[in-house]
């Protein structure tokens, strides 16, 4: 990364540390319910919050105090030496004409993890590591050659590391040595060598401040900030709990804040039981809007006689400040001493940890054990080195400790835990369950002894193929489809029963699975066919209904990791079983087709007739009738138009820009469906669909209303005397898009044959067959598709409607010009409005800046229409987060499906979440953020529910997994 380009960066975020940063607030009312009670007990005099000889004691007239009179939170200065230090090295290496070029790598790492159940395994991991360098120009005279005399200039590199060594003085290479560590990460970096160098050095001693809370509240958001957003205590994070938890039963929090801002907050307020941060989400003021930019927790202990020990965590969350974890260990030591040393030695501390008097508390997750550490390494580094009241060998002693957790404290006792997963369980049974089309799912988790629990699941999907007739039996000789219902119907004289007729047809089913994309015969359990002639739907009757049962999830981890399995099982298992519902239930009837259970469907029999073939008239002349796949034959068959070599039938040419003003008109965006007329009443569109609805629907009344002009007409005729008829009329396309006469009278005038539209796979959008200099030529494209199972009636009502297709094509081709015109006018109209709408707009402010002495571009009154409505409130802003699974065999690309979703009406952007790509064999994931704009007092809730989650869900190949909070912007 070049030095421009980092500058401008950073000098929106970096160079006014006074600026105020937005919170990532993530502590919702639900998440926060727990602590607030717990405040309000404490408040109210019937409970009391631990750690009071930790702090002093609270401020004469503290505001709601807590009932043990010490203050609730506590500031000491923080002015660290390695500051000092590393701005002292900044400073000299700039004097020396060093600039700074900071950036950083991926690096994979291998550490070592403890499993829950003890057992220690290396892993893999990533990490971005700052890449410190330093650049500066020199110049150089070259000694001899062609360029002899010639001064250049040139750009030379090297790392911190080198510069330190080369140019520091011991004291500032010991510091090096010591602390390098910490500047393995960029922010850290920046903040103490790079953001010095953007501010030309401008000290500010004592900007900062350590402050120590046993609040709940302060307690429960210590991975709320936005600095500290990457931590897994995070409001839906894999142990979002834990800060729960750590609010009831864990340490205080260390948090460095800006001093100038704390001391804003009077001694009275900060002392008291009041909230001092925001929080908007709660509509919580608080003190203060600053922001910490570090936190660092600090571990409870305690034994059963009440005795307390908190110690630093191993971790500073958010910039890890050179400094800040020695003051917050400093401070800890000197005010728990002793707990430790008792009568000069720290024999008695040893022995109550060995004898495991000492328990953790709070919330159970922790980077110590997880690496692979122990709690009495904390312990140990929290000591000074040479404290004469602890011996080397006690010192080893205590670092050597695991402390064991109290599982009955917070949520994370057992119980606890088992309502938690049956928490993430049930919202994981809403999010599913409301988004799969064809399968429900159960998951529940159940504690099997006094210490553990599993999560127990199981899914299951039908379909209905169509149950043959008796004389279709006797026709073709059928095997008899095994049902309870007819059990009797089995020859047992050979041995043979309904069980063994069942595993061969289940056989069957294996058959259809194998041929189906993305699902495993593995994958399920059990099978049951039951007649579905009381569904109460009249399409079902005569049909079985096909309930599969899924295999449960593998879950390999006990507890609440083995909600990682179960999520897994249900986005590479169940999602796609729900995907491939209708691939299976058409595989199946081909199956059964195969093995004679199912006679030959006449429908589908007589379309396959009717395919194209070599040397072979085709069936129609405008519509071509082909395999969907000639080596799938349960993908069924497609019906679709084609003219002169292409797939659709020609209707105009339009402008895509207006010509007068420049607007663009979204003409082909809004008659598929994909946009909407922009001033265009929403509840329009809510009660009569969008614009290719609308079309669909109205298309045989036009085309009937067509027919009858044609009869009136010619009715007309009869009684005139016979003249050449004269040209209607033409559209100068050149010859190959000539537009044919309005109305043809070459044959008689008809009734249009009904079709439904609804309930057939039937396929309607308007492609462009030619761009030209902003217009394009749009064409039609209709195809018709006949399934595996289609009866004779359903193909003779496809068949029907065709012909008549065929053999008026002229007449089709009129009645979606007559009913696409006034849309496009409607639409270059609309286009016109806005723009014209935003010129005045951009106009007056120009006039206003200019009037008031401004420069029209600094004041930003050259903003565009949209934002200008966001100023003023005309327009709302909106995000949604979710995760979606992207087939990468249904549907197009990733980028194809991404561009779907930007194509929904009202939505603006959509980004994905860095960090939450993942991919296997069938799908791509990622988390997106989904941001759209809705005009006036347009209800969000309702946008969100009736159209940009129903959209999202029609898009081929696409699949929501999880929906997050909607977020007002």
């Amino acid at each position: 990364m070049d030095f421009q380009k980092m500058v401008r960066q950073f000098r929106e975020n970096v160079i006014d540390e006074n600026g105020l940063q937005p919170l990532n607030e993530m502590a919702s009312e639900r998440y926060r319910e727990t602590a607030e009670e717990w405040v309000g007990q404490v408040e109210a005099g019937r409970a009391n919050l631990s750690w009071g000889s930790l702090f002093p004691e609270a401020a004469e007239g503290t505001n709601s105090p807590a009932p043990d009179g010490r203050a609730t939170r506590m500031i000491l200065d923080f002015v660290p030496d390695q500051m000092k230090m590393a701005m002292q090295i900044g400073k000299k290496l700039t004097k020396l004409g060093w600039i700074p070029s900071f950036d950083e790598k991926e690096v994979t790492q291998k550490r070592t993890v403890r499993r829950p159940w003890g057992e220690e395994v290396r892993v893999e991991t990533k990490e971005k590591i700052a890449q410190l360098k330093y650049h500066k120009k020199i110049k150089k005279v070259i000694p001899k050659g062609p360029r002899a005399g010639e001064e250049i200039e040139k750009v030379i590199q090297t790392k911190l590391g080198q510069l330190i060594q080369k140019h520091g003085t011991p004291e500032e290479k010991r510091f090096w040595t010591l602390e390098q560590i910490r500047f393995r990460d960029l922010d850290t970096a920046n903040e103490y060598f790079f953001k010095p160098y953007v501010r030309q050095y401008q000290d500010k001693p004592g900007s900062m401040a350590v402050m120590i809370t046993r609040h709940p509240i302060d307690v429960l958001r210590l991975s709320d900030f936005s600095d500290m957003k990457y931590s897994c205590w995070s409001e839906g994070g894999q142990y979002g709990h834990c800060s729960q938890d750590e609010a009831l039963e864990g340490g205080p929090v260390a948090f460095l804040v800006p001093k100038a801002e704390i001391e804003k907050v009077s001694l009275q307020d900060l002392h008291g039981m009041e909230e001092v941060f925001s929080d908007s989400d709660v509509d919580e003021p608080g003190k203060t809007s600053a922001e910490p930019s570090s936190r660092l927790r600090l571990v409870s202990l305690k034994t059963f006689e009440a005795d307390e020990l908190a110690v630093p965590a191993a971790k500073v969350y958010g910039i890890d400040v050179p400094g800040f974890k020695n003051i917050v260990s400093d401070y800890m030591w000197k005010a728990q001493k002793d707990i430790i040393v008792r009568g000069g030695s720290a024999k008695q501390f040893v022995e109550e940890l060995i004898d495991d008097d000492w328990k953790r508390t709070g919330g159970q997750y922790s980077d110590q054990e997880n690496y692979g550490g122990t709690i009495g390494t904390l312990i140990a580094e929290m000591i000074p080195e040479g404290e004469a009241g602890v011996s080397d060998e006690q010192h080893d002693s205590i670092a050597g400790t695991s402390i064991t957790y109290d599982t009955s404290t917070g949520t994370s006792g057992i119980e606890g835990q088992v309502d938690q997963a049956q928490e993430q369980a049930d919202q994981l049974m809403e999010e599913w369950n409301n988004d799969l089309d064809n399968v429900s799912v159960h998951i529940e988790a159940e504690q099997y002894d006094e210490n553990d629990f599993y999560i127990s699941t199981n899914a299951s999907t039908s379909f209905y193929i169509p149950a043959p007739t008796e004389e279709q039996e006797l026709e073709h000789n059928l095997s008899i489809i095994p049902t309870y219902g007819n059990q009797s119907k089995y020859n047992k004289e050979d041995g043979t029963s309904y069980w063994d007729y069942k595993r061969s047809f289940k056989q069957t089913f294996d058959d259809a699975v194998e041929a189906t994309e993305n699902i495993e015969t593995y994958e399920w359990e059990d099978l049951e066919i039951a007649s579905a002639d009381m569904v109460g739907v009249s399409r079902f009757d005569n049909h079985y209904e096909i309930r599969i049962q899924l295999r449960s999830a593998d879950i390999n981890e006990h507890g609440l990791e083995g909600m990682n399995d179960v999520e897994y099982w249900l986005e590479n298992v169940v999602h796609m079983w729900d995907q491939h519902n209708d691939e299976l239930r058409r595989n199946f009837i081909v199956a059964l087709q195969a093995d004679e259970y199912l006679p030959p469907a006449k429908g589908f029999a007589s379309a396959k007739a009717d395919v194209s073939k070599e040397g072979v008239p085709n069936t129609f002349k405008n519509f071509e009738v082909e395999m969907m796949d000639d080596e799938k034959p349960a993908e069924g068959i497609i019906i679709g138009t084609k003219e002169q070599g292409r797939t659709n039938f020609a209707l105009g040419v339009y402008d895509t820009v207006d010509k007068a003003t420049g607007a663009e008109i979204p003409f082909l965006t809004v008659i598929n469906g994909r946009g909407r007329i922009r001033d265009e009443d929403p509840d329009l569109v809510f009660a009569k669909g969008n614009v290719r609805q609308r079309i669909e629907k109205a298309l045989v009344a036009e085309l009937q209303k067509l027919e009858d002009e044609a009869e009136e007409y010619a009715k007309k005729q009869l009684s005139l005397p016979l003249e050449p008829r004269e040209p209607q009329g033409e559209l100068d396309l050149g010859s190959e898009y000539e537009r044919k006469d309005k109305l043809s009278y070459e044959r008689k005038p008809q009734r249009v044959p009904e079709f439904d539209f609804i309930n057939s796979d039937f396929g309607f959008r308007f492609d462009v067959i030619e761009s030209m200099e902003n217009k394009v030529l749009i064409g039609i494209h209709m195809d018709f598709e006949v399934a595996v199972d289609a009866t004779e009636e359903n193909y003779d009502a496809i068949k029907a409607f065709v012909t008549y297709l065929d053999g008026s094509k002229d007449r089709l081709v009129e009645a979606l010009q007559n009913l696409i015109d006034p849309y496009y006018e409607a639409i270059r109209a609309s286009s016109i409005n806005m723009q014209k709408g935003e010129h005045e707009r951009v106009k007056q402010k120009v006039t206003d800046a200019e009037a008031a002495g401004l420069d029209p571009l600094a004041a930003g009154a050259y903003a565009s229409g949209l934002e200008e409505a966001t100023e003023t409130g005309y327009a709302k802003r909106y995000s949604l987060p979710m995760r979606i699974a992207i087939s990468k065999t249904a549907g197009g690309s990733k980028g194809d499906a991404d561009n779907e979703i930007r194509g929904i009406r009202e939505v603006t952007t959509v980004s994905v979440e860095p960090g939450t790509i993942r991919t296997d064999k069938w799908n791509y994931y990622s988390s997106i953020n989904v941001k759209f704009q809705l005009l006036g007092n347009t209800s969000s809730t309702t946008y969100k529910h009736e159209v940009l989650i129903p959209a999202i869900r029609k898009i081929r190949g696409v699949k929501i997994l999880k929906i997050g909070l909607l977020k007002e912007l």
